[in-house]
């Protein structure tokens, strides 16, 4: 008997690792592959580019969902998309926007130093929020990482204004996504599979207005379709890579925690810098290293300020979730839905 627990407990490891390290690869891979596409190539459009991944998301959640691969147990009504959807999606497209365009503009290294300095933007949109309150020991590890991406912008070689405006939006975008997630989502749907199949189309919509308003027009006048159709193999991977780190992300939150996931993102975007600076030549300076082990630091304390916080009553608002038969649906902390037996 003991044996056989043992066998599950090292087979569940194992599965954790693998799913961990999957991520982190597919990932990578994908930050590459964009940054390949966008600078090595006539194909310089970021909010199309990047679109595919949510196109290719919905598809693949509509598919495990029809295989009955994964479970719909949420039925959301045009109201409720509007409502609660909606602001997510928009979110959603905002932080995926900007944070491609901005390997436009800034080495594949400084973005990912700069990446280091998005606890400190969601921090101070959960303290506008009410979802935190400031305390000496946030406030102490916020400020090293804002001295610490301020350093490495300092230390920058190739510093663009407008690139680092565009990777602020991004945190900024991406801190807005979480604290909406947060008020508008928490527990509503039973897996990941399915919240992907509601939100990834309305992110690829939004996606989609904001790639016509912005790159619509240079994008019919140079042909964009026929450079897509000429490496068509290259945009497949790119949908594909966004689907499955999709996926991965929240299955390995899963397997582990939104903590560890936290960490283990920290870790791979200093893999990302190292392999910026030795495959792609990107120059960094010491004093970028300095600042980005500051930041790190800073990253780190925060998580241990974030794990030993006194409890809040946020009374947060719960939405009311309607299943197929008509019936509210209740959510176990885990998200498992459960009918409650009342009528709404």
């Amino acid at each position: 008997m003991t044996s056989v627990k043992g066998d599950e407990a090292v087979t569940g490891l194992l599965i954790t690792v693998l799913t961990c390290l999957g991520w982190a690869a597919c990932s990578t891979t994908l930050i590459m592959l964009n940054n390949h596409i966008l600078n090595s190539g006539d194909f310089k459009y970021p909010i199309f580019l990047c679109s595919l991944g949510q196109l290719f998301s919905f598809i693949g959640a509509y598919i495990f969902i029809r295989m009955g691969w994964a479970k719909q147990n949420v039925h959301l009504s045009t109201e409720q998309y509007i409502k609660m959807i909606l602001p997510i999606g928009l979110m959603s497209a905002g932080t995926l926007a900007t944070g491609n365009a901005v390997y436009m503009h800034l080495s594949v290294a400084f973005i990912q130093m700069l990446k280091a300095g998005t606890p400190a933007i969601t921090m101070c949109t959960m303290f506008l929020f009410g979802l935190e309150r400031p305390r000496k020991d946030l406030l102490m590890a916020v400020g090293l990482i804002v001295v610490g991406c301020a350093t490495s912008a300092y230390g920058e070689l190739d510093f663009s204004l407008f690139g680092v405006s565009l990777s602020v939006s991004s945190s900024v975008f991406e801190s807005l996504k979480l604290v909406m997630t947060q008020k508008l989502l928490s527990g509503t749907f039973s897996g990941p599979i399915e919240g992907l199949f509601h939100i990834a189309p309305i992110t690829f919509l939004c996606l989609l207005a904001l790639g016509v308003c912005f790159e619509g027009s240079r994008f019919h006048a140079d042909q964009g379709f026929e450079l897509m159709l000429a490496s068509p193999h290259m945009y497949l991977v790119a949908g594909s890579l966004g689907f499955v780190c999709n996926l991965l992300v929240m299955t390995v939150i899963k397997l582990t925690s939104s903590l560890s996931f936290k960490v283990l993102a920290q870790a791979k975007n200093v893999g990302v810098v190292l392999l910026g600076a030795v495959m792609l030549g990107n120059a960094v300076t010491q004093l970028q290293c300095v600042a980005y082990a500051l930041s790190i630091t800073g990253f780190f304390f925060y998580q241990r300020a974030m794990t030993n916080k006194p409890k809040m009553n946020l009374d947060l608002p719960r939405p009311v979730v309607s299943g197929s038969g008509g019936r509210l649906l209740t959510y176990t902390p885990e998200g498992v839905a459960k009918d409650s037996g009342k009528e709404p």
